[in-house]
């Protein structure tokens, strides 16, 4: 009677305890594994993502490291020719004079190599008269370090802002203008610095009529030339054209063979 008792008990209390028991176990095992797999997953991407972000650091510290190895490789510069070195200067600043330890930067100049076979001329031509000179005109030159030799070439370019406005407030408006040397002897020896005197052939005017600039003055705000004749002056109105340096061309008033009188 005891065991069936016992029996009784177990059947209707122990059993659907244990169940219970066992069942409430086994789903908190279900959950814990939920939990892990979530965890491992969860790790598993961050795990993903510090490699991407370690092998994307990687490539910009290799990129970055390729960089400044063709940066110290250019460190190193060899002339293509043999020559002289021009360094790199601005006059007003002290502080870009290039020398050991001094600082460069992004795009700066550090020096040039001038082709000494192949030299040009850097002229400023006055505001007044840029708008006579244009690229591709003919022009000659004398330079101090050739004397005795005149040297032919041509404009190649012409600044399209002027120089001028420097520190000492001169006010004076040059355009930069470049000539070539189009014939320079092969023993010329030139050195860049020197200086030379340009003639620029702005225009030529065929069969024209000329008189010294000094022949022609302002009278009641018209031109006028005195006319020697014999022992008289006579005053004449002339129309005056172009005009240079030297001479001035008559279009009216005057004629070929007169003898005019200076200012």
């Amino acid at each position: 009677q005891q065991q069936e008792a016992d029996l009784a008990v177990f059947t209707r209390y122990a059993k659907k305890r244990k169940t219970t028991e066992l069942e409430a176990k086994a789903k908190d095992a279900v959950r814990e594994l939920e939990r892990t797999k979530k965890s491992q997953a969860a790790a598993t991407e961050k795990a993903a993502s510090e490699v991407g972000a370690a092998e994307k650091t990687a490539g910009l510290e290799k990129r970055q490291l390729a960089r400044l190895k063709d940066q110290l490789g250019r460190c190193e510069v060899k002339a293509p020719a043999p020559g002289i070195v021009i360094y790199f200067k601005r006059p007003w600043d002290e502080s870009s004079r290039i020398r050991p330890g001094g600082q460069v930067f992004f795009q700066q100049p550090i020096f040039s190599l001038p082709d000494l076979n192949r030299m040009n001329v850097k002229m400023k031509v006055h505001e007044s008269v840029v708008k006579k000179v244009r690229a591709g005109q003919r022009c000659t030159m004398k330079i101090d370090a050739l004397p005795g030799r005149v040297l032919n070439g041509q404009v190649k370019s012409v600044a399209t802002l002027a120089q001028g406005d420097d520190w000492r407030g001169s006010g004076v408006k040059e355009y930069e203008t470049v000539v070539s040397v189009d014939d320079l002897p092969i023993d010329a020896g030139l050195r860049p610095g020197m200086s030379a005197e340009v003639k620029i052939l702005a225009k030529t005017i065929p069969n024209a009529l000329t008189v010294p600039v000094q022949a022609v003055t302002e009278a009641g705000g018209r031109h006028v030339c005195y006319v020697v004749a014999g022992d008289t002056v006579e005053r004449r109105e002339v129309t005056v054209g172009d005009a240079s340096d030297q001479l001035i061309q008559v279009l009216d008033g005057l004629a070929a063979g007169d003898r005019v009188a200076l200012d």
